[in-house]
């Protein structure tokens, strides 16, 4: 069972598009360890060297070619630079593309899914039986208005919303 179980995690671990790799920077590193990193790519792989408030022993130096984060939870430091290393690491663009601004009615459609969705949460976390069902009408909802904001659904209000919005001649 075991065998099994890192075989899962493994097969996972290979199909991840960026690894965190947590080490414990009060500690010497063991041979295991060692070969384990060796084994990690620089370029999908951060390492987090952890406990850092307890007198580290590893330092980012001792990881050439890969990018390293220092954390200390304790601190509050790290969890910043964490996210801040994985954005840069999977070339996600932080900054807003021009097709993203919306009309005023999008706006609403999203604010209300939003809505839908919170209501589902709340009804979740309650963790009544009978109230597990109950969430599942607001997340309909929410999928929904998803759907009337990326044009997959349509309802009879559309066409009025767009004649009223916009002048349109024969």
């Amino acid at each position: 069972i075991e065998r099994e179980g890192v075989e899962r995690a493994e097969s996972w671990i290979r199909r991840a598009n960026i690894h965190l790799h947590v080490l414990d920077a009060s500690e010497d590193l063991s041979r295991e360890e060692v070969e384990r990193v060796k084994s990690m790519s620089p370029t999908d792989t951060i390492l987090v060297l952890n406990k850092t408030d307890l007198g580290p022993r590893l330092s980012e130096n001792d990881f050439e070619g890969y990018s390293t984060v220092m954390s200390c939870l304790v601190a509050g430091s790290g969890v910043d630079e964490i996210k801040q290393e994985m954005v840069r690491k999977l070339g996600v663009k932080t900054s807003v593309p021009p097709g993203a601004v919306i009309s005023e009615r999008h706006r609403e459609i999203l604010l209300s899914a939003q809505q839908r969705v919170l209501e589902a949460l709340s009804l979740l976390e309650r963790r009544h039986e009978g109230e597990l069902a109950l969430a599942a009408l607001p997340l309909r909802e929410a999928l929904d208005r998803l759907g009337t904001a990326t044009g997959r659904a349509y309802h009879d209000d559309l066409l009025s919303q767009v004649f009223s919005g916009f002048c349109i001649g024969k």
